[in-house]
């Protein structure tokens, strides 16, 4: 588990300004190294770890993407504990952890989507890196 290299996410528009009048957006975001879904795993707790696990249709494995006033970044809440997703300690290191906790607007708890190859990306704001949640390995 942890951050930067690469994962996808599905059904979120990669310009955040399209939605950012109309409120969160829920999307199920699956890692494109592991084939999970993200995960808190039941953790209900501030400081919790995100991970994977297989994706099934069940609610944990949404997130909701709440645009933010600025209509480039979101904030990404877990629809299991409605903490927020975030780079602990802003990290700017390959394979920082992702964590959850209360919502902030520092820029390790804000993130942008782009788009490419049919993919798209989640980007966090305060490192300009690539979300990468599941196996550690060189990028």
């Amino acid at each position: 588990s942890g951050v930067p290299s690469a994962s996808s996410v599905t059904e979120v528009p990669s310009n955040a300004s399209s939605v950012a009048d109309s409120g969160p957006v829920a999307a199920r975001v699956w890692s494109f190294f592991t084939g999970q879904c993200i995960d808190v795993n039941n953790a209900l707790d501030d400081g919790s770890h995100v991970v994977t696990s297989p994706c099934s249709d069940n609610q944990n494995h949404l997130a909701y993407f709440v645009p933010q006033p600025d209509g480039h970044f979101y904030q990404i809440k877990s629809s299991q504990t409605d903490l927020c997703f975030h780079i602990d300690g802003a990290s700017t290191a390959n394979f920082a952890e992702l964590l959850q906790g209360p919502c902030q607007t520092d820029s390790n708890y804000l993130f942008k989507v782009t788009g490419h190859e049919g993919y798209r990306y989640i980007i966090a704001k305060h490192s300009n890196m690539c979300l990468r949640i599941g196996k550690k390995t060189a990028a």
